[in-house]
């Protein structure tokens, strides 16, 4: 599977061992097996498998009598999966910027679908290593496991473990990454833009992530509450959400969660921010990235 890079511009040279890493993990897991029919269950899952591969399909608008419509071409998926019982994992075929958006619109659209279904993840999105070791491809026969291993898979995955809410967390690494990207262009537009435009853009927040402890600082999220221009999330659904398929949130730590994800919702739509805002007139070359920001999970 590997990816089409549109430039030769597109970020510094490659680093073929640097990859984008996502964690996402489905919270209150163990009630959803434990009070659930197995045939329910399934069906359950067979539904998030297919969000899972839309999500991760190269989204690529077209014209449809005469209308701009969007569509998923599953033979041009460019990033890689694995789900494990409650953990996803997605990952880049390298560390370029075009990469990293990919991922990030990804991981949004199934944070955001995910949960109006009733299924809340947490999650973290890493620059780091990882590599997918499977020996079945020498023998289509051979039913020996995928194995993946790598430094950036163990930070993504403690990075996920280390907040108290349902969201997704970008970390420092792939932020740093972007400002070397950035840092290229002293006098012209990068062609994916400044990091600003995709807050603006509302793929991304700055916001003072709850942690299970440590400092009280603000860091870059993915934001999953604004979806296709509007806030389709409100913090009347939070609850219900989190309880729904039979899940017990009469728990503390669920609690915590629940309360910190209103907070960042309600956060969201008090600030969130217009597509017609004067950033995009500032940076009109980039229109074409926002029709490949829609998305119809």
């Amino acid at each position: 599977m590997a990816l089409i890079v549109h430039s030769l511009n597109n970020g510094l040279q490659k680093n073929m061992s640097k990859k984008f890493i996502a964690y996402l993990d489905i919270l209150g897991f163990k009630d959803l097996v434990e009070k659930n029919p197995h045939e329910e269950l399934c069906f359950l899952y067979e539904n998030f498998v297919t969000q899972l591969y839309n999500a991760i399909a190269l989204v690529e608008p077209v014209v449809i009598n005469g209308r701009e419509e969007i569509v998923f071409d599953h033979p041009k998926i460019t990033l890689n999966s694995l789900m494990i019982s409650d953990g996803i994992i997605i990952w880049t075929d390298d560390n370029t910027i075009e990469s990293f958006i990919k991922i990030a619109l990804a991981v949004r659209g199934i944070l955001h679908i995910l949960f109006k279904r009733g299924l809340p993840l947490r999650g973290a999105i890493v620059e780091g290593d990882i590599k997918k070791i499977d020996k079945g491809l020498l023998n289509p026969t051979d039913n020996s496991p995928t194995t993946l291993v790598g430094l950036g898979l163990v930070k993504a995955y403690e990075t996920e473990a280390k907040q108290d809410w349902s969201g997704c967390i970008v970390d420092e690494s792939c932020i740093k990454r972007y400002k070397e990207y950035e840092s290229q262009f002293q006098d012209s537009v990068p062609e994916y833009g400044p990091l600003d435009i995709w807050v603006y853009q509302e793929l991304f927040i700055e916001y003072e992530i709850p942690m299970k402890s440590g400092e009280l600082k603000k860091e870059y999220a993915i934001n999953w509450v604004s979806f296709s221009g509007t806030c389709q999330i409100n913090g009347a659904m939070i609850r219900p959400m989190f309880q729904q398929h039979n899940k017990d949130c009469k728990k503390w730590d669920v609690e915590r969660k629940i309360k910190n994800t209103i907070d960042f919702v309600e956060h969201v739509r008090k600030n969130q921010s217009s597509y017609t805002d004067p950033m995009h007139q500032v940076y009109p070359e980039l229109e074409w990235h926002s029709r490949c920001d829609r998305s119809v999970f």
